[in-house]
């Protein structure tokens, strides 16, 4: 079938709407803005004056550029080398500990007592402000998963830092079993020191068959109630907060407890959000703020219901999470973004779905030349 068989006045139309919805993808774009810094609507003296988009900020004012000279010395001077003490005393703790537990035989409330403390050093090395809320009643339990929106690798310790290891509410204090993607650096460095004082599960995103393997070890271990719950980031990339992206639906499996946590930053002191290529740049930008506001909040457990399918399970859960944090629910996957072959295979479908429609179209004109050919 050829294209001068078809009625080219249709083509064309169609041609039309697709530029028109091309456009309209352009001016409404749902995913690009997440990857920027979070928005903040007053000047809050960690940027210079001129570099602040608002206008509320009179950028000729020399009082502005005063303030922000006498703020970088406060953040530079006096909170920078404060918070890379605890940095310090952070890395020093987890290194004794990871000695101390493969040396040694520790009991669960032990191994928790490092680990929060761990958490809590490395907190304060982020001027972490944090509100915890619903623990009490919503605090997860062994077995289960724990599923959170993302911001940043540091989301793990603002979790952790909450962890009671003598539970005042049950018997047995419970912790979590951290998964993520297998990093270099100083995050590859902490995972390894992680995974020594708890139970850790990481893969290479790239391997399809480690993340089957690991998928298959997620819910092996999130069913056995000797192991603490999984904590899990099912977005699978950051965001600045104003949005959760879809959840990969895989693990969300039939008789699985699962505690969702939602995490709410304020910006207004200083961004959480992830936005550099490098770490340790993010970790510096976060070390001299004035602060890293959190508000974490623990929701009420949630179970995939009869003739739910993983994918509406998923979809629930990250509704749940959006309207805990007051974001909209993204229906698309941070690879797209992130990811080239995931664009690829986006474009390649709806270059398919294009396709379909104009042969689609040729078939119509075709037999309604045929049908009139007959009745002549």
């Amino acid at each position: 079938m050829h294209l001068d068989e078809c009625d080219f006045i249709q083509i064309l139309d169609l041609q039309t709407d697709i530029i028109q919805a091309g456009v309209e993808a352009v001016i409404q774009d749902d995913l690009s803005f997440t990857c920027d810094a979070s928005p903040v609507t007053h000047w809050n003296a960690l940027t210079i004056p001129h570099c602040f988009h608002c206008t509320s900020v009179t950028r000729n004012s020399v009082l502005l550029y005063v303030v922000y000279i006498i703020g970088c010395l406060l953040r530079y001077g006096i909170f920078l080398p404060v918070r890379l003490s605890f940095m310090v005393m952070a890395a020093v703790w987890i290194s004794g500990s990871s000695i101390i537990l493969t040396l040694f035989q520790c009991s669960q409330e032990q191994r928790l007592y490092f680990c929060a403390t761990f958490s809590r050093l490395f907190c304060c090395a982020m001027g972490l402000v944090a509100k915890y809320e619903g623990g009490k009643k919503n605090r997860p339990r062994s077995p289960g998963i724990v599923v959170s929106n993302h911001m940043s690798a540091n989301d793990v310790q603002v979790i952790g830092a909450d962890v009671q290891y003598k539970d005042p509410y049950h018997e047995i204090p419970v912790g979590f079993s951290i998964t993520g993607q297998r990093h270099t650096g100083f995050i590859g460095w902490a995972e390894r020191m992680g995974g020594k004082i708890t139970n850790a599960l990481w893969f290479e995103r790239s391997d399809e068959g480690q993340r089957r393997d690991f998928r298959n070890k997620v819910l092996s271990v999130a069913r056995d109630v000797k192991n603490d719950p999984i904590l899990l980031f099912p977005e699978g990339y950051c965001t600045n907060n104003t949005t959760v992206y879809q959840f990969r639906r895989a693990l969300f499996a039939d008789g699985i407890d699962i505690y969702p946590i939602a995490m709410k930053q304020d910006p207004r002191l200083g961004d959480a959000f992830w936005l550099e290529d490098s770490y340790i740049a993010h970790l510096l930008r976060v070390m001299t703020s004035w602060a890293t506001v959190y508000t974490v909040k623990y929701l009420p457990k949630m179970r995939k219901k009869r003739g739910e399918s993983s994918e509406e399970f998923a979809k629930r859960i990250q509704s749940v999470i959006a309207e805990a944090i007051g974001g909209d629910v993204v229906l698309f996957d941070g690879r797209i973004l992130k990811n080239e072959e995931a664009r690829q295979r986006m474009k390649a479908s709806m270059q398919a779905q294009i396709a379909a429609m104009i042969k689609i179209l040729c078939i119509f004109r075709n037999k309604a030349r045929v049908y009139s050919i007959c009745y002549k």
